[in-house]
């Protein structure tokens, strides 16, 4: 079985033929291989595990964009090592795009916070937050505002369209609200905190009447409507030139 697979870092095209894939494994959508040098592949989070070998391949398909979350994979004696521990790169920023980060390092634990603080520097019912090593941490566009909070804490921001960014508490490590994430539903919650100041209604929110973006009434609403949102990923310039 062969796959083949092309992705950009940094709007450096490359491209890698996947080879030797097992029956029940393939390539997904949006899986991305790159070989990133001579002793190193970059391969999407959900790239198929089991691939043996790879060649460079010329292929004439579509440049598709890189992942916003993605692992080095190890490469020995022409194979690579798919079982290695390998650093995840995550991605995200604010709504208008003057602020970009990356997170060269496993995301830490992610929680939500009910405390009225919180609830503020947000504008929501709750926090949502994950944690990275500070060290991990490049601002790729811009750097965020700061407003300290209390004597301990301070939150960033984007000073251009206000989009919470950070909660900083202490040293050596930083904590990035799980909506400013390019990849937010990869990130799994594993605790919430201060939950004696929680907003009453957030636990009925999964008994609240539904109504999906494709249902008439929210494409009526919606029919018009052009976003001026920032993607999910990251970009040479922006805004884009009309």
């Amino acid at each position: 079985m062969e796959a083949s697979a092309i992705g950009s870092l940094h709007q450096i095209a490359a491209r890698c033929l996947i080879r030797s894939c097992p029956a029940k494994s393939s390539l997904r959508k949006l899986d991305w291989v790159r070989r990133a040098s001579q002793s190193a592949l970059i391969v999407g989070k959900d790239a198929a595990f089991g691939v043996t070998s790879y060649a460079p391949s010329d292929a004439a398909v579509p440049l598709a964009a890189p992942p916003r979350i993605f692992r080095v994979v190890p490469i020995a004696n022409g194979r690579p090592i798919w079982n290695s521990r390998a650093m995840m790169t995550s991605t995200g920023g604010c709504q208008c795009g003057a602020v970009r980060f990356r997170i060269d390092a496993d995301l830490e634990d992610a929680s939500i916070c009910h405390c009225r603080m919180c609830q503020k520097a947000t504008g929501g019912l709750f926090g949502p937050y994950v944690g990275a090593p500070l060290s991990a941490v490049t601002w790729t566009r811009g750097q965020p505002g700061h407003f300290q909070s209390s004597n301990k804490a301070r939150r960033g921001f984007c000073r251009d369209c206000g989009t919470p960014l950070t909660f900083e508490y202490g040293e050596g490590s930083i904590c990035f609200t799980l909506g400013a994430m390019d990849e937010p539903r990869l990130v799994h919650l594993t605790e919430q905190l201060a939950s004696s100041e929680r907003i009453a209604d957030v636990q009925a929110l999964a008994n609240l009447p539904e109504h999906p973006l494709d249902e008439p009434r929210a494409a009526e609403h919606l029919a018009g409507i052009r976003s001026l949102q920032h993607p999910d990923h990251d970009t040479v310039a922006w805004p884009p030139k009309t």
